[in-house]
């Protein structure tokens, strides 16, 4: 792979995900984020535009039957596709475009010995909405993927001393992944849920000693329904546990307003 490759990552949210994201932004390849609730039409119109010379997926992974997907994908559509990646076992090669390569290989390779990218390369492609029309590409460069990233961390206290984050928004979308970036930044734990199940998620909060979470009033709401007991919450103005429950309109580097935390916070 050289600088300006584009990468399709069509995967749940998992370590590999990141992984693989970041091993792209050090020699300068584009990740390609890939809706792991596009179908076959979506998948190939977003693979054919973007030039996607490789692409990652989980074909093992239950929920989702990526391999059969992209088998209603015409071949031609993909014949730009040199290498897909599988991070699990238990796929079946003959249904993938180009060569297929485990994603523990990989793991296993020397190390890249080139000298790392530099904060004007493009590391990362997402799609818009696509309402009107086919969805547009938005590709952001790492200097400003990196300086959001420290900012959300200083404002939203995923820097703070035992952080712990629960990335239950999907990574493949603008919303979890800057919530994920954000987390590396202020180097907080970071609990991963592959699809969002609401008790799953309450089982994590408690079993890892969650103190941030995002999401919409939606997955709030049923996570509350899911919860075997009532929470108690009280408000604060330096709360380590905060639910942001809307996108902000205000600057990621201001100042977090007080919110509403759990009767453990100790702020």
């Amino acid at each position: 792979m050289r600088a300006g490759d584009r990468v399709g990552l069509w995967l749940p949210n998992s370590p590999e995900w990141l992984v693989l994201f970041l091993a792209c932004a050090r020699i300068g390849a584009i990740a390609v984020s890939i809706d792991t609730r596009f179908r076959a039409h979506e998948i190939a119109d977003i693979v054919a535009r973007a030039g996607c010379s490789v692409l990652a997926l989980s074909p093992g992974f239950k929920a989702l039957d990526f391999a059969g997907i992209l088998a209603e994908v015409p071949d031609a559509t993909l014949a730009g596709v040199a290498h897909t990646i599988v991070v699990d076992a238990g796929h079946d090669a003959r249904r993938l475009p180009g060569a297929v390569r485990p994603y523990a290989a990989l793991l296993a390779g020397a190390p890249d010995t080139r000298p790392p990218a530099g904060a004007d390369a493009r590391c990362v492609i997402f799609t818009t909405s696509g309402t009107t029309s086919a969805p547009k590409f938005a590709c952001h460069v790492q200097g400003a993927v990196t300086r959001h990233a420290r900012d959300v961390a200083r404002g939203f206290g995923f820097d703070a001393p035992g952080a712990a984050v629960l990335q239950a928004l999907p990574l493949c979308g603008v919303f979890g992944f800057t919530q994920a970036l954000a987390a590396l930044a202020g180097g907080a734990r970071v609990v991963m849920q592959p699809v969002f199940e609401a008790s799953a998620c309450v089982a994590s909060i408690e079993r890892h000693g969650i103190t941030h979470m995002c999401g919409g009033d939606d997955k709030v709401a049923r996570m509350l329904d899911a919860t075997p007991r009532t929470p108690r919450f009280r408000r604060c103005a330096t709360s380590r546990t905060r639910a942001s429950t809307r996108r902000s309109r205000t600057s990621p580097s201001a100042p977090p307003r007080a919110g509403w935390c759990c009767a453990a916070c100790t702020a």
